[in-house]
Order: C-alpha cells, then sequence, then structure tokens
C-alpha cells in the first residue's frame, strides 16, 4: 500500500477543520499514552489516539537585565516571525542584541524592509561570525546566502558591538535608552533607538516529554536536554513520536524532514507500509538531514 504524504497531510487538515480550529489551537495541560486532555475559552476536550506525535519547536532564551520588560523590548526569535511572516519592521529605527546567528538574519531583513538598525550587541566576538559561517560551507547555498547578509550589513554600515552585552534598558520620550557593556574591559556606552529586539538563542520545548518521563540526553549543539530518540523519531515511550525542534534545535527545513520521518515509522509501526516502501520512503530523507 502506497502512502503519499502530502494526501496524508490533507486528510489531518480536514479532520482538524471538521473538529474544530479552536480546539487545535488548546493548550495542552496532561497526558497519558491514550488521552489527550486539552482547553480553551468553551472548556475542556479530550481527545483519543493510539499514537501521537509531538512537535512542540522551541522557547526563545532572554537573559533578564534592569529594565528588560519595558514598552518597546521584544524577542529576536518574536522580530524574525514579523519581518519573514508579515514583511513587517517593528520599529523605523531598532537594537538588535544576543548571541547566534539569528542576529544576522534579523539585521538582513531589517534593512531589506527599510528599517534601520542602529547597532548589534552580540555577547560574542567577530570571529564567531565567520566560523558560524564558515560551518556552512558544506551547504553552498546556505554558505552564499550567509555571506550575502553579512555583506549587507556591513555596505549599511551597521555598527557592532562584540563581546557586549545590555546591562539596563529606559524608556525615554523618543524610545528607548539602552546600556551596553563590553564583557572583557568592562567598558560602558549608552546607545538610544525606538525598539530593542534581544534573544539568546532558542531551547527545546520539552514539557511534554518531561511530564511523560520519556529518556532525555544532554545535547549542546542540539539546544540542551532533549528527548532521547531513534533516527526515525521514536521515543522511549512506545506509540509517542517527537519531531521538530522540540527534538533538537535544527531550523524549520529541517523540521519537516524530521515530521516526515516521524510520519513514516508511525505508520510502519501499525503496518500501514512495509518494510520496502519504509526503506525506500526514508532513505533520501535521512540523507537530507546528514
Amino acid at each position: 500500500m502506497s502512502i503519499n504524504i502530502n494526501d496524508l497531510k490533507k486528510k489531518l487538515i480536514y479532520r482538524s477543520n471538521y473538529r474544530g480550529t479552536k480546539e487545535m489551537d488548546s493548550l495542552l495541560r496532561s497526558f497519558t499514552r491514550k488521552y489527550l486532555n486539552t482547553f480553551n475559552e468553551e472548556g475542556a476536550v479530550e481527545w483519543s489516539a493510539k499514537n501521537l506525535i509531538v512537535a512542540t519547536g522551541t522557547y526563545e532564551k532572554i537573559i533578564p537585565f534592569e529594565g528588560w520588560t519595558t514598552p518597546g523590548i521584544i524577542g529576536l526569535a518574536a522580530c524574525t516571525i514579523m519581518l519573514k511572516s508579515h514583511q513587517t519592521v517593528p520599529g523605523n529605527k531598532i537594537i538588535l542584541s544576543g548571541n547566534g546567528p539569528l542576529l544576522i538574519l534579523v539585521a538582513y531583513y531589517v534593512l531589506k524592509f527599510g528599517g534601520k538598525v542602529d547597532a548589534i550587541i552580540d555577547t560574542s566576538s567577530k570571529i564567531k561570525w565567520m566560523q558560524s559561517m564558515f560551518s556552512l560551507i558544506l551547504n553552498l547555498k546556505n554558505f552564499i546566502q550567509g555571506i550575502s547578509w553579512i555583506f549587507k550589513i556591513i555596505l549599511s554600515k551597521v555598527p557592532i558591538y562584540s563581546n557586549s552585552l545590555v546591562t539596563k534598558a529606559t524608556k525615554t520620550k523618543d524610545g528607548i535608552s539602552i546600556e551596553i557593556q563590553n564583557i572583557k574591559n568592562k567598558k560602558i556606552k549608552l546607545l538610544d533607538t525606538e525598539v530593542l529586539a534581544v534573544g539568546h538563542g532558542l531551547t527545546p520545548s520539552t514539557d511534554i516529554t518531561r511530564l511523560l518521563r520519556v529518556d532525555h540526553v544532554y545535547n549542546e549543539l542540539k539546544g540542551g536536554w532533549i528527548p532521547k530518540l531513534d533516527k526515525y523519531f521514536r521515543s522511549s515511550m512506545k506509540g509517542l513520536y517527537i519531531t521538530g525542534d522540540g527534538a533538537g534545535i535544527s531550523g524549520a527545513i529541517a523540521a519537516e524532514d524530521k515530521g516526515e520521518l516521524a510520519a513514516y515509522a508511525l505508520l510502519k509501526d501499525q503496518n500501514i507500509i512495509n518494510e520496502k516502501e519504509f526503506i525506500n520512503k526514508t532513505g533520501k530523507i535521512l540523507n537530507r538531514l546528514k
């Protein structure tokens, strides 16, 4: 029996619409092997299933500082969603603070959509920027894209404060006053802007898997503690599959491939597809994830 993944997606979408979209947005409260209890503004809803694929994604890490809840300060990941999904710049002028490749990505899109990046404040060094780019050299497309982002930032003459972090933010008449400090020499500098987007990486969302007491392992490169899985994203609990960035940080493109592997593993475990079809379907996906 041949399974088309696109047909499967359509069936799942139809089912979610049939159940009601409000229910699909409900908050997970507790889960056992057969029952999923959720709730929304209309009350509690209980779902039953023989198997479950968990794709809880990540949450953003922000290291608190004095004034970090001041209006006009947003998460770097939230800023990314505004830019990529809605082509909306959160302010005419913005300062980006944190670490990791997300700083480069957000700066590029702010400039692309006509905004002004007043500064980039990075806890790491400029050398780390280049190392992160060269780590993509095995993927030529991503490497070229990353280099083009950096060149746009350089050509736009965006000030970059390396080995620095935000220590204080204060609301002013025209926006926000930001105090930054160099981690090495402890020098302090004041900057003014309209919006501050800050983020210090992403952490896999493992609330559900920890509540279920499935086995976990620590992997620093994938975001910290993550569920222990086989290469098809089966967990230590029978019938529970964990995929996407909740199984380890790897990005949106890889998350889709992870989801397909978990779906095929479920179909194989339920004897809906045979071993030959399973190997044929998953082989190319596994090669893409290497």
